[in-house]
């Protein structure tokens, strides 16, 4: 007995002091943050005159607002481009820094304006900004275009970043298993690239997993990503969107911290909040927050946003005409699965209260053979699209499905 007392005692104690030290270290790396900051935003007041201390401070900047997922650092970042580019030319490192955050801002055309000049002059961003046209090209549905940027990657010998930019066209090209085993061919190197590289690798399998709903694989893979410690913008956002698809708005709630950040998290929250049928303070809080975040967006011309804005419009305020619109504007420029979902639940919506115009359903048709065209393997889409076209008779497809769709079949197939 005195044993099992002692091994008690012991054991509470280690986990004690390992959480002082865990916080010891949070506070140690804050500092040394703050220091950095300090040190650099000294140098912009030295040298007021100087490109480099204020390019130095923008990169830092948007490595913190990368880390926390922060706008606000993104925000600090563009004001001081602003202020260079009143002063001096653009240098290949300001446009490699500007092509970032319009990329962040969802201003993607501008953005590759600026990317095209860096791969062209810039041996040392090259093969960033190269990445980052992929990136902005896939966004826009641009497949062929991202393919060849692929390929180029795949010639610099780059084998890892050129099969994470295959993957992600592949499974968005009717592809998705010859995606996984892309990914699973460079899982090897997950050890070797760091932290970072093996939760964007399992981050990855785990949507593809969810995406066919393959749920247990999409739960592992999950899992894994968690496991690493970081907890990026993507992960907690598609975990969390998995999650409220599989009715689990509690585990969402005890996943995404109260104080985070980004906007997108917060909706998640406010989402699973939502869920769980209480009208909450903390509910009404969020929602206005997100509000106000949401407008400060669009007016500084940050559009990535908008699909999360529209989401809010639907599934937190019943506006189902003002999120279409939200969901309408994104979709020109961000073809992805969760705008194309929001779309189309925003018009199924309508369509069932009898408010859905003409253009509209034009544009939806429009909208739906490009889908089909690219082959997007999704079986939440499929089911948006048939019961879109024809509610009564999709529903009793999927209400005898194996697949579940209970969620969605709650929403519109009881109406």
């Amino acid at each position: 007995m005195r044993f099992f007392v002692i091994l008690i005692f012991a054991y509470t104690h280690w986990a004690w002091a390992t959480e002082n030290l865990t916080i010891e270290k949070q506070i140690q790396e804050k500092q040394a943050q703050e220091k950095q900051l300090q040190a650099l935003q000294v140098e912009v007041v030295k040298h007021p005159g100087a490109s480099q201390p204020k390019i130095q401070l923008a990169q830092y900047y948007i490595q913190r607002g990368r880390q926390q997922q922060n706008p606000a650092y993104f925000a600090n970042a563009r004001a001081l481009l602003r202020k260079i580019r009143q002063k001096s030319p653009a240098s290949l490192a300001l446009l490699m820094l500007r092509g970032q955050l319009l990329h962040y801002a969802h201003q993607f055309d501008s953005a590759l304006k600026d990317l095209d000049i860096v791969i062209a002059k810039d041996k040392g961003n090259k093969a960033q900004a190269e990445i980052l046209k992929s990136v902005i090209y896939r966004h826009q549905g641009k497949y062929e275009q991202a393919y060849k940027i692929c390929a180029k990657i795949l010639e610099s010998s780059n084998v890892v970043f050129s099969s994470l930019c295959y993957a992600n066209l592949y499974s968005r090209t009717g592809q998705s298993k010859r995606a996984y085993r892309e990914l699973e061919s460079v899982q090897a190197n997950a050890l070797l690239m760091g932290k970072a590289f093996e939760r964007l690798l399992n981050a990855e399998m785990a949507v593809i997993h969810y995406r066919q709903h393959y749920f247990q694989g999409a739960e592992q893979a999950f899992n894994k990503a968690l496991k690493t410690g970081g907890k990026s913008l993507y992960l907690l956002t598609w975990y969390a969107d998995y999650l409220l698809d599989r009715g689990k708005a509690q585990q969402v709630l005890q996943q995404l911290a109260f104080d985070h950040a980004h906007p997108r998290i917060q909706l998640r929250r406010a989402l699973a909040l939502a869920k769980t049928g209480k009208t909450t303070a903390q509910l009404k809080s969020l929602k206005q927050m997100l509000r106000e975040r949401f407008a400060q967006a669009f007016a500084a011309k940050d559009f990535s946003l908008l699909t999360a804005e529209a989401r809010f419009l639907l599934e937190l305020e019943q506006q189902a005409g003002a999120a279409l619109s939200r969901a309408q504007t994104a979709w020109k420029n961000f073809k992805e699965p969760e705008t194309a979902r929001i779309y189309l639940q925003a018009l199924l919506e309508l369509k069932i209260q009898n408010q859905l115009e003409a253009d509209a359903q034009s544009a939806a048709e429009t909208m739906i053979s490009w889908i089909k065209q690219q082959r997007w393997e999704d079986p939440i889409l499929n089911f948006l699209i048939h019961a879109y076209r024809d509610k009564d008779n999709s529903c009793n497809v999927y209400t005898t499905s194996p697949k579940n769709f209970s969620y969605l079949i709650a929403k519109f197939c009881q109406k």
